[in-house]
């Protein structure tokens, strides 16, 4: 018995009574349905094949159906709602019911034909999860002969899963106009059609696409479109999630007027119940909401050329995210498309345009392959620098920004840049840096301190890769080299060389190395802690809150010892990180770093402490404690910088098979020890 006020779907063996009804329906609206005789119509009765839409008692409408077997399908012949009941949800009622039985009776999908002219009948489709596939001509004229073949999956995501795209590429949904301008090679897709991106990223569509493509007035071009877009995997969603995400997405979003304002929407809402975070279009009235659809609904639209900075963040996420710099709370980490307009207005010289700066750092981030843009920030994540570094031909890289606000941690993060700049340049083995960012407020002291030198308004830095004696360092300074602005330029023309200190070519020439140079050389043990805060970031790693900022940051440090043993500058430290009793780690008891020793002070601790105090992590209480705590007693401070960790750390069994080698006597180091050039250049070539 049916209650009052109740919507109810029926199969006809269930209210045979109301066949008259049907019947006359159908007769209403045979213009629109085509001529089914009632004999078929009885039959499709009988095998259970039409199913009746009852609303508070009364008849509202029917969907006759028949199942292909040979397809594997359910095609619709009939749908039809009394005048009366339409306009509403009936329809969906219907329908649902049909997609249910299409599940039971494990068929792939619902088809049906529609006329390319009854707009109306085209919307309820679209609105209800079909699509259309194909188009043939009818019996008619003009629009009249063409017949829409329309499609919905029986198959889509139950409430627990949905399409999220290719899990081995990067994926995102393209709207109907990127698919068009694709489809003809237009240049505002062009990013996304590099050789590299092929790989990469899983480009899809959605059921919507092919009803937008319906809108086109000519034939031919439907066809055409509807053909490319086959080319493209088209994401599913189950409908209720899909209803529920267009609801959200409805609610945050200006009320959608025209059609294509609707269909933005839905091509929104199949992407978010798929799970894929990114929508690919050029519309911009569509992109002025970007900010507050990602903010509520964690998805990013973006335009082509933005989707490929994405995907190069992406690929390159280790870049991205931030590390800690040095061992610091300060981190460095690749650009990413959202820091864009910060660091506009971050880093902008105050004498400079700002469209020549966004200019500069626009092609600077839209250059994925050649170039990288780092930003620096502290703890807070405020930023403090940006570089850019480009690989260009010739092995050279360009810097073309560099940019360091001013504070007090500014001048020993420049000289971490540079550091960084250089060991980047080396890993590329690139055998000329330029820095041609007029607007880079760092001192030639400093630049040249790291083998940067000026010539003709731009500072050069020279990698050589060949020298490992001091002879060969030597013979570079009667080469000449080609720099790009200047011509052939003779390399001691280039670099003062009113030195000929060894070290000091190396440190011009890194990472060239004159390992056979008579200096002072000393393997120096130091603990765990000291190392971490010193030099070794790896080590820093390793600890739940990282060094000291502005000391961390520091191309150079001080470190204090009581050893006996008389230690003489300028010259080189091998340093052994000890392993105590305490320490469980297997990054202890090895040889990890060299640094170059530049200075040496033998005093007290308090005249000690004050002299270098701005440069150690060594507390008062440290040095006196290095000290013994006695206040008389005469300590070395050493001076060293440029720290080089070595790749493969060498454990002190190791070391010792060394020194048997050499014809040395083994050594646990248990305070600093003084080691011969040959000995260094054995360690060095194995680390």
């Amino acid at each position: 018995m049916l209650n009052r006020d109740e919507v109810c779907v029926f199969n006809i063996g269930e209210v045979q009574q109301f066949m008259p009804e049907i019947k006359a329906l159908s007769d209403r609206n045979k213009k629109y349905l085509g001529m089914l005789p009632y004999s078929a119509m009885e039959q499709h009765a009988k095998r259970g094949e039409i199913l009746v839409l009852i609303v508070n008692r009364s008849f509202a409408g029917y969907l006759l159906f028949r199942p292909v077997p040979s397809f594997r399908r359910l095609s619709i012949t009939h749908l039809c709602l009394d005048e009366e009941f339409r306009g509403g949800l009936l329809t969906q009622r219907l329908l649902d019911q049909l997609k249910a039985k299409c599940i039971e009776q494990q068929y792939s999908g619902i088809s049906l034909n529609c006329r390319h002219d009854y707009g109306a009948a085209k919307k309820v489709w679209a609105n209800n999860g079909f699509y259309p596939v194909r188009e043939k001509n009818g019996r008619g004229k003009g629009d009249y002969q063409v017949v829409t073949w329309w499609w919905a999956n029986s198959s889509a995501p139950s409430l627990f899963e949905s399409y999220e795209g290719n899990p081995e590429k990067i994926n995102g949904v393209i709207d109907v106009n990127t698919l068009i301008n694709l489809k003809e090679n237009d240049i505002s897709t062009a990013a996304l059609t590099g050789d590299w991106l092929v790989n990469e990223i899983e480009l899809s569509i959605t059921k919507e696409t092919y009803v937008e493509l319906l809108r086109h007035e000519e034939a031919l071009v439907r066809e055409e479109s509807r053909t490319f877009a086959g080319r493209f995997p088209m994401v599913e969603a189950n409908d209720e999630i899909f209803d529920e995400k267009l609801k959200e997405l409805e609610a945050i979003l200006p009320l959608a007027i025209t059609p294509q304002d609707k269909s933005d929407r839905r091509q929104l809402a199949y992407t978010y119940s798929a799970n894929i975070e990114v929508f690919i279009t050029s519309d911009v009235d569509l992109l002025s909401f970007a900010d507050l659809v990602r903010e509520k609904c964690g998805m990013h639209m973006f335009k082509p050329e933005e989707f490929v900075l994405h995907v190069d963040e992406t690929l390159r996420e280790s870049m991205y995210r931030p590390a800690r710099f040095a061992g610091t709370r300060v981190s460095m980490n690749k650009i990413a498309s959202l820091d864009l307009n910060l660091a506009q207005t971050q880093f902008r010289h105050n004498q400079e345009r700002k469209s020549t700066f966004t200019r500069l750092l626009r092609a600077a981030v839209s250059d994925v392959h050649n170039t990288e843009v780092y930003l620096i920030r502290d703890g807070s994540s405020q930023l403090l620098g940006m570089f850019s570094m480009s690989s260009i031909a010739d092995k050279e890289c360009v810097v073309r920004i560099l940019r360091i606000n001013a504070g007090s941690l500014s001048f020993t993060l420049a000289a971490q840049v540079l550091d960084s700049i250089i060991k980047k340049a080396i890993v590329l083995m690139v055998e000329q840096v330029r820095i041609v960012d007029s607007y880079a407020e760092i001192s030639h002291q400093l630049l040249s301190t790291f083998g940067f030198y000026l010539i003709n308004n731009q500072y050069v830095k020279l990698c050589d890769y060949t020298a490992r004696s001091l002879q060969k360092l030597k013979n570079i300074m009667d080469k000449k080299v080609h720099i790009k602005g200047s011509g052939e330029v003779l390399v001691k023309e280039l670099i003062p060389c009113s030195t000929a200190s060894p070290l000091w070519l190396e440190k011009a020439l890194s990472p060239a190395k004159a390992l056979d140079a008579d200096v002072p050389i000393y393997v120096i043990p130091i603990k765990p802690h000291w190392a971490m805060e010193l030099f070794d970031h790896r080590l820093a790693l390793e600890d739940l809150f990282g060094s000291k900022p502005e000391l961390a940051f520091s191309y150079e440090n001080a470190y204090y010892t009581a050893t006996k043993q008389i230690i003489q500058a300028p010259g080189r430290i091998v340093w052994y990180v000890s392993k105590g009793s305490s320490t469980k780690s297997s990054s202890y008891g090895k040889i990890r770093a060299i640094s170059y020793l530049d200075e040496v002070t033998f005093g007290c601790p308090k005249e000690l402490f004050k002299k270098y105090r701005r440069l150690g992590i060594y507390s008062w209480k440290d040095v006196l404690n290095a000290a013994g705590g006695d206040m008389n007693r005469k300590i070395q401070a050493l001076l060293f910088s440029r720290t080089e960790l070595l790749s493969n750390p060498m454990s002190l069994a190791e070391f010792k098979k060394l020194q048997r080698e050499h014809g040395v006597a083994e050594n646990n180091l248990p305070g600093p020890l003084k080691i011969t050039p040959a000995l260094f250049e054995s360690i060095y070539k194995r680390t």
